[in-house]
């Protein structure tokens, strides 16, 4: 496809945009309708659509508007000023949840990029953003989306989203912690439950204060305790002096010399 034909189009588009908007006062004699319009673009059995989508004409229903956040995974019309009224007319739908799923799903054949990360955000931003209007059956399906884990992809749960630099460098390498480019959570967080993630902040691992009355209920039983250790101590040595002098008092020949173990 060379340059010169897809600067054509795209002046195209723009002239049937303006007269598409030129039409405040009824349909100028001589003038496709939207209807005849959306017919027009769509394949057939003359040839393909006639939407330009980077190399390959494409009928107005597998097309998508708005910016391209599927990057290369989906064909998105021209984000043009001034077309976006002409892409509503022939039909271009906005990306759905479902497609933004259908997305993510494809993404699990291998390691993702930094470009797969940043289309895997904007996706799930768009299923954020459609939790509070979906079904309870479908909301349910959410929690067999696999997620990235540093390591692989998996669809176990719970998977923990940390938030914050620090908490993700301590993260243990054992631990299912969801890796999606991000380090806050905020724009996310309608969708967090319903993925089956547990999220955790500083907050919830810093140590819990000890009251005071708990240190003065301590000091009653100190003295026990202390002297229950030090009569196992005698006990102890007790038993060391009697393997060392036998039974009759005789010392005895060392036994194995390897390694032994002192308890104190």
């Amino acid at each position: 496809m060379s340059v010169a034909v897809a600067e054509e189009a795209s002046a195209t588009y723009q002239l049937l945009a303006a007269s598409l908007r030129d039409r405040s006062e009824g349909i100028p004699e001589g003038r496709m309708t939207a209807a005849q319009l959306r017919n027009a673009f769509r394949a057939g059995p003359d040839g393909p659509g006639l939407l330009l989508v980077g190399k390959q004409w494409c009928s107005p229903e597998q097309v998508l508007r708005g910016p391209a956040n599927f990057g290369s995974r989906r064909p998105f019309a021209p984000h043009v000023d001034g077309l976006e009224s002409m892409w509503k007319t022939l039909g271009v739908g906005l990306p759905t949840e479902v497609e933004a799923i259908a997305v993510l799903k494809e993404m699990v054949e291998g390691p993702p990029s930094p470009a797969d990360l940043g289309v895997a955000i904007r996706a799930l931003t768009i299923v954020a953003d459609a939790v509070a209007d979906m079904s309870s059956q479908f909301r349910a399906t959410l929690r067999q989306l696999p997620l990235w884990i540093g390591r692989e992809w998996t669809v176990e749960r719970p998977v923990y989203a940390l938030e914050g630099e620090a908490l993700l460098a301590s993260a243990s390498a054992d631990m299912r912690v969801w890796r999606p480019g991000l380090t806050s959570f905020t724009v996310l967080e309608p969708l967090l439950d319903p993925l089956g993630l547990v999220r955790l902040t500083l907050s919830d691992f810093q140590a819990a204060p000890t009251p005071a009355y708990g240190i003065a209920e301590g000091e009653a039983p100190r003295p026990t305790f202390s002297g229950a250790v030090s009569l196992l101590r005698q006990e102890l040595d007790r038993e060391r002096r009697g393997k060392a002098f036998g039974r009759h008092g005789v010392r005895q020949a060392p036994q194995d010399q390897g390694t032994r173990v002192h308890i104190w």
